[in-house]
This record gives C-alpha cells, structure tokens and sequence, in this order.
C-alpha cells in the first residue's frame, strides 16, 4: 500500500506541474527571448536583397530583419557565410534564421514566417518599344538572360523559338537593353528594378505579367515556435504601419513608368473635366446614398476584422503546435504512471482500478486534443498506415449521430481501395462533417454518405489524372450554405453560428490537405449540402493492425532509452523493468552511442534503441541512428517524439527506424510495438 500511495502522489504532482508549472515555463520562454542575440546568416554577394559594403550588411532583407525585431530589445548578428553553410548552421541550431524561398523541401526541415516578397521573373524593354503581354511575344525576338541560371533554362525548355544572348549578371543583361544590342531582358523582377534605379536606365521599364512566383521568408530551425510566432507579429506590424512600403520603394522604387507624351494630357484633361461636371451632378443624390454608403462601410469594417484575424493564423498555428508538443510531454508521464498504477493493483481492488481507468481514458481524451492543436498548426503530418476506410466512414458517422432522429444511409463499395492514412485524423474529419451536417438539420432528416472508386477524377486541377482515388460524399438535407459564404467556409474562424469557433471545416481541410487529397462543397439554400473528399488509393496490401487489448510482452535482452527529459528517461526505464528488459538511459545521441558499442563488447546480441527525435542542444535521434548504421545495419530502432508535424514520424521507415512512439503512449501501446519489433 505504500507503493501504491507513492504512485498516486506521483500522479497527482505530475498533473499539479502540467496545470501550474507549464504557464511558468511559457512565459519564461517568451520573455527569455528578449535578452538574446539574435544570429542571421547572410549572403555578402546578393544584392539588393543581402549583401556586404565596406564591412557592414545591408540590403532590403537586413532592413526587413531590423524593422520586424525593433521592439525586442535585442542584438542582431548577420553573419556573412557561403549558402550551404547557412543552410547547415540554421538547421542545426548555430544560426537562429536566414532568407530563404520557401519550398515543399525546405519546410521538412524548417519552420518559414509568413512571406514578405514575391519573388518572380519579368520582361524588361525600352519604353520605346510596343507593349508585350507574355513570353510568347518574344519569339523570333533577342533576349538577353543570365547564363544557366532558371530564366535561361525556363526559355530554353520552350517550344517557341529566341535569339538568346547569354550574360553573366542582371547589370550587363540591362546595358546591352538600354543600348538596343538585344531586344529584352528577362530575369529577377526585384533586382532588375534595383539596377534600373542604381544605374538610372532611364529608358528601361518592366512590361507584361510577373511569372513563376516564389514566397521569400524567414526561416527558423524547426520546431523553434517562439521566434517565429515574434517574426510574424512583428512583420504584420510591419505592413499595418505602413513602414513596408517606405523600404520596398526606398530598394525598388516600384515600376518604372514612361514619360507622357502632351497629347495624352491635352486627353487626360478633357476627361478630368468632364469627369468633375459628373460629380456635380452626383453631390444631388448624396444624401439619399448616405445610409447606403455607412451600411457598407460597417460591412467593410467586419470583413476587415475577419481578414486581420486570419493573417493571425499561422502565429496562433505555430504557438498551438509548441503547446501541444509540451502538453505531450506531460501526458506521456501522467499515462504511463496510471498505466503502471493499474498493473501493480490490478484488477482485485475494484474501486481504485475504475478510478485508474476513468483518469487513464481523460488522458487519451487529452491526447486526441494535442493531435487536434497539431493539425490546426497546420503541422499534424499524418502517421499513415494501409488500411480499409470503410469501417472508419461507418463508425465515425454512427457515433456522430447516436441519439438524434436523423436517418443515416450509407453507401460503400465492396471493392474499395485501400488508403494510406491517419485512421484518427480522417476518423475526425468526417465526425466533424457530419456533426456540421446534424446542426444544419434541427428538425431531422438523411445524410447520406458514399464511398467509391475513382479512377480519373477531372473536377479539381489539384488532383493527378493518373492517379487512383477513393472519393467519399458526405450529403445532408440541411439549410444549406449562402452562396456568399461559400468561399470562406475553410477559412479559419469563419462561422455563423452563434457558439462555433470556425475551427471544424478548417482542421478537415488541412487534414485532406496533409493526405495529398482534395475537400470541395456544393450547396443550395433549403435544399442541402455535399461534401466531397478524395484521397489517393493504396496499391499496398492492407496492414494488421494490432490490438490495443492483450497480454503484455514478456522481453528479454537490453533497451537503451534516449531522452533529454528526466521524468520520460525514468519512466520508460519502470515501464521495460516491467515488460522484462535490461534498461540503460542516456540524454543525448553521444551518451546513447557510447552505450551501445559497450554494449556490445559485453552482450553478443543488439540492444534495441529507442531514440527522441530532438535533443537541444545535442544528438538527435536521425543523425545517432545514421551514425550506429553504418557500422551495425542491422540494429532495431525506434523513434519517440511528442511532434507529430516531423516528417520523420509519418515516414520513419525512410529514415531506418522500425517502429513510432508517438508520445504520450501506455504501457500496453509500448509493449505492443516491441512485440512487433522482434516479431
């Protein structure tokens, strides 16, 4: 009994510290930042955006940096290095954020701010010359572009025909323009208007559309939800201000304009003048168009506030995934303990089990609210498996609708593909649908789901034609959706109901979006509403899902557990004591390979490793398994995290690893995964 009451005051401190402490610690987080010094890797040789003069940086990205961190009190350090090397340092956590495009690939290992710059490609003529409205304009024509670089692969991929003049830099490729030697430039939009104002070739402007936009950014090390939340703040201050504009025109100075020529004055005069007599004429109607004008003025008003709290999202977003993270953490020690309480009482003393059972069931619920803040951070990457969606479709939407008087008709084909996907998060996309779909019918009625095969789904650009999808309507009998709310249903926050929160339909679509799938809606007032979500069929056999029910693994042999958290090292260590396993803990990846090569010398057989992802400030759990491979292939490793938006955990078989834990887990999960790692 005295065991049992040191178990329940861990408990019970555990849960004191999440409720108490976590408030604390957050707050030291956020406030520790302003004492710091702020570390930039830039490029000395890429202006107008960074580069060096007589020692110093500058550059629009470096005035960009300085205004966003103006109210942090604190020291900005550029550091001029060669790209790889900052690429490297800000990924490691040496540099704290460089500018960088923000691509697919560089998000698996970076965290972007919201952009600041479009960068794109642009046609640059003499203002002489006629008008051109596209790259096609320029055939049979001379254009001069950067040697190698992607304008000059963009031209060379077409099918049209050029007379292209290769230079080595933007400054020769606009001399030979505004001498006449070629007939275009084309190349960086931003920089080519840098060099018009710099060299002042007066007789040069940009002409037709902007092509292959790219979003410039800042970049953090991942994971790193405090400085980026800052950044974001401070560069949508940035904009309100005003201040945005000041820089971009004190660096670019905006599109060069031709002179005007007298006759379009002499024009331009006459249609002013006619233009006033108008107004004259409309000042009689102002005061039947007042009301008019304030009613549309407070619509404006509303839908201002709406767009303010959407920029807003991505911060929140990036915050709710750092919450989540470390509310993981604590559920993974507040679980695992009241998993191991219930083994050691087991199932004699009836009352205190139930009161077990009840707290380890809040638990679960509480974990299902972290995947929830991940997915709304719009991190959340699915821990995908292959299997059968039909039960998924069936049960969500019969739980969904348990106790109301709404009919259910489902419809799903007998042959339906296999998917690839988070059985929990797609579990919560359609309850969230068909709740939506409940709400919308308070005086009863059908809802009607089908799911079927599809081959070559045409309806959405966003989808592969030569992929197969499963396509699942979700169709009610509601009020249906205006017309006008259509478009921002998906957005965040947006809703019109007096207690929703406008989350449900954004989390759906970011889930879809995460599974490479696609959500769309049709509706019609009084008549209904269809949802439709495709996701992209499996050709892999359906995978065995294991029982969360069970005898526990009765192990043998040696775990090395490597986390930088004490409570979760001590924890796993009683819960493998348990399951019969020798334990050894280690805080980062050095301690863990020292272990294992001595290990080794000791034992003829492997330990099984499982790894944390992060470790700040050492060896993470990828690079320590890189390292052991090389010389043991054949070791067992499993990677442990409470982020599930890290590639790594929804691929983990790429990166050589042969089981997940996501955090938190139970006893009974833990032992399950081992069984199937010896197995």
């Amino acid at each position: 009994m005295v065991a049992l009451s040191n178990q329940r005051c861990l408990v019970i401190l555990i849960l004191f510290t999440s409720i108490f402490i976590n408030p604390i610690y957050t707050t030291f987080a956020l406030s520790s930042l302003q004492a710091e010094t702020i570390k930039i890797g830039v490029d000395r040789e890429a202006a107008p955006m960074e580069f060096e003069e007589q020692g110093q940086p500058m550059g629009f990205n470096i005035d960009i940096f300085d205004q966003v961190s103006a109210s942090w009190e604190t020291q900005n350090q550029y550091l001029f290095m060669e790209w790889p090397d900052v690429l490297e340092s800000v990924s490691n956590g040496s540099l704290d954020a460089m500018f960088a495009i923000n691509t697919e690939e560089r998000r698996e290992v970076y965290d972007f701010s919201d952009p600041f710059l479009n960068i794109s490609w642009r046609i640059f003529i003499r203002e002489e010359q006629p008008k051109l409205n596209s790259i096609t304009d320029l055939e049979n024509h001379t254009v001069a572009v950067i040697k190698n670089f992607a304008a000059d692969q963009y031209l060379q991929s077409l099918s049209f025909h050029f007379h292209i003049v290769e230079v080595e830099d933007t400054e020769e490729g606009l001399s030979l323009l505004s001498k006449g030697e070629v007939y275009a430039y084309f190349g960086n939009y931003h920089l080519g208007l840098y060099y018009v104002q710099q060299e002042e070739f007066n007789n040069i402007i940009p002409t037709g559309e902007e092509m292959a936009k790219q979003e410039m950014c800042i970049a953090v090390k991942k994971g790193n939800s405090v400085l980026l939340s800052k950044i974001n703040l401070g560069l949508q201050l940035l904009f309100e201000s005003g201040n945005y504009t000041q820089l971009y025109n004190s660096w670019f100075g905006g599109d060069v304009l031709p002179e005007i020529n007298p006759t379009i004055i002499q024009i331009t005069s006459i249609v002013i003048g006619g233009l006033f007599v108008v107004l004259i004429l409309l000042a009689v109607w102002n005061f039947t168009l007042t009301k008019k004008i304030e009613e549309k003025t407070e619509d404006l008003k509303k839908t201002n506030r709406l767009l303010m709290r959407q920029d807003k999202i991505e911060s929140i977003g990036v915050l709710a995934g750092g919450i989540a993270h470390d509310f993981n953490n604590f559920l993974t020690s507040i679980l695992g303990n009241i998993s191991l309480a219930k083994l050691e009482i087991g199932e004699e003393n009836k009352d205190l089990f139930e009161i077990l059972q009840e707290a380890e069931n809040a638990s679960i619920n509480a974990k299902d609210l972290t995947q929830q803040l991940l997915t709304f951070s719009k991190g959340g990457k699915p821990i995908k498996k292959v299997i059968n969606i039909a039960p998924i479709i069936q049960h969500s939407s019969v739980f969904a609708l348990h106790g109301t008087d709404i009919s259910l008709s489902l419809d799903i084909a007998e042959d339906i593909w296999p998917a690839s996907v988070d059985e929990g998060q797609i579990t919560q996309v359609i309850n969230n649908i068909v709740i939506n779909a409940k709400q919308a019918m308070e005086k009863g009625g059908k809802i009607k789901i089908t799911a079927q095969n599809k081959e070559e789904p045409v309806i959405s650009q966003t989808l592969s034609p030569k992929k197969k999808y499963i396509e699942i309507k979700i169709q009610d009998q509601g009020i249906g959706i205006p017309e006008k709310n259509i478009p921002k249903i998906f957005d965040p926050y947006f809703t019109t109901k007096p207690t929703g929160n406008g989350l449900g339909l954004s989390i759906c679509y970011n889930i879809i979006k995460n599974h490479n799938g696609e959500i769309l809606v049709q509706s019609a007032q009084m008549k209904g509403t269809t949802f439709t979500i495709y996701l992209p069929a499996s050709d892999k056999p359906i995978e065995n899902l294991k029982n969360t029910e069970g005898k526990l693994i009765q192990g043998c042999g040696k775990v090395i557990v490597m986390d930088d958290q004490r409570g979760i090292r001590t924890l796993l260590k009683l819960m493998l004591t348990k399951l019969g396993f020798e334990v050894e803990t280690s805080i980062d990846g050095e301690d863990a390979i020292q272990r294992f090569e001595q290990s080794k010398l000791e034992s003829s057989g492997l330990p099984i490793l499982i790894l944390d992802i992060t470790i700040p400030g050492g060896m993470g759990g990828i690079e320590t398994l890189k390292i052991l491979k090389k010389t043991n292939p054949k070791i067992k490793a499993i990677i442990s995290s409470g982020y599930s938006n890290i590639a790594v955990m929804s691929d983990y078989k790429k990166y050589g690893f042969l089981g997940v834990l996501p955090k938190p887990f139970s006893l009974m999960e833990l032992s399950n995964l081992l069984k199937e790692i010896l197995e």
